[in-house]
This record gives C-alpha cells, structure tokens and sequence, in this order.
C-alpha cells in the first residue's frame, strides 16, 4: 500500500531536523538532557525511515517489561498523531507494528537474549 505523508516541518525538532534524512553512518549517538526530545526524535526518524523503504526494525530495551510504557507507546502516540494507526496491523500480545507498506517493528527485552536469536531478516536496531 502506497502511503503519502504530508508532515510538516515543523513537527520536527529543529535540533534534530538535519539528522531526519542522513543515514550515512551505521551507528548514530544522539544526546542531550532530560526532555531534549532525543527519543521522540528518533522514533519520527525511524518512521520515516520504514514509511519510505520496506525494512524490519528491532527496538529493544534492557527488560522486556518496560517496553509498553515506553518505546512502544511513544510508536503508537506518533503513528496516531500522523493518522496512519488505523491503517497499521497493531498486535499489543507480540509487542509487533506492521505500517502500511509491510514494514515490520518488533519490541524486545534484552533480559531473555536466546529469544533475540531466532530472529531473522533485521535491517535496523
């Protein structure tokens, strides 16, 4: 399914705003204090990452348990604010996101690391 996103550009934090579109390094550091809007600024660069390319992301985190409050929901909160949750395959009991044009995100702990073995196909941690 084709998608066309109309965001404008100033939804994007200005600080992180040149960094949307760059993914001309394997690893990226992105830093700053409380409330500098590094993970809401990642999470908007990866959706767009995986709106524009049909790719399979892993986020994880140390404790599997403390991805709903987190990561997970900070996913759900800009896919609804983008208005494109409805069209996305959402499965709360796998921890699992499918966009629209096949893109894959899984949420994991790192607390149980033989289960992280299985899985094949990973584009982007």
């Amino acid at each position: 399914m084709d998608i066309k996103l109309n965001l404008k550009k100033d939804i994007f934090n200005a600080a992180y705003l040149p960094n949307l579109f760059d993914y001309s390094y394997r690893y990226n550091i992105f830093y700053g204090s409380a409330g500098s809007a590094k993970s809401y600024s990642i999470t908007q660069k990866l959706l767009v990452k995986l709106l524009n390319e049909n790719r399979k992301l892993l986020v994880v985190r140390k404790v599997a348990s403390s991805i709903r409050d987190s990561c997970w929901q900070l996913f759900i909160d800009i896919l609804v604010k983008w208005q494109i949750y409805k069209m996305c395959k959402i499965n709360i009991s796998t921890f699992t996101i499918e966009l629209p044009n096949g893109s894959l995100i899984l949420f994991k702990g790192l607390d149980d690391r033989e289960k992280l073995k299985s899985i094949t196909g990973i584009s982007d941690i």
